[in-house]
């Protein structure tokens, strides 16, 4: 067929599906595309911006924050020039370990210092 092969329609059969990870677990978002010419090319969005160097048919977060939350689409493009945005936007939703609310985090590891300090100077009293 020449320096273009066609495919068939180009079109996303598989939409990236919506995640709720625990925080610190990894989290993938993954597109499934069908037909067009090759090569295909990716580039992930999160919020609606670009995610610089994610250009994968799958983008993985290592270690999931609640700062990652929202909403993360990618666009694909084939080579005859067709670009597709997957839609909806697929949701991540970061959750706290069992028992501590994610915003509780930041608050826990302060009480745990402050707990380490009180407990030095204790000590540090005690030995005077």
């Amino acid at each position: 067929m020449g320096a273009y092969e066609y495919h068939g329609p180009f079109m996303i059969i598989d939409q990236p599906a919506s995640l709720t990870v625990v925080a610190g677990a990894p989290a993938t978002f993954t597109v499934v595309v069908s037909g067009g010419c090759e090569p295909i090319s990716y580039q992930w969005r999160w919020d609606g911006e670009g995610i610089p160097n994610e250009n994968r048919i799958s983008y993985t977060i290592e270690s999931a924050q609640d700062g990652n939350e929202g909403g993360y689409t990618v666009l694909v493009a084939d080579d005859c020039g067709t670009e597709i945005l997957s839609d909806p936007p697929a949701i991540l939703t970061v959750t706290a370990p069992e028992g501590v609310p994610v915003a509780g985090l930041a608050g826990l590891a302060v009480t745990v210092l402050a707990a380490g300090l009180l407990g030095a100077l204790r000590l540090r009293r005690r030995k005077e």
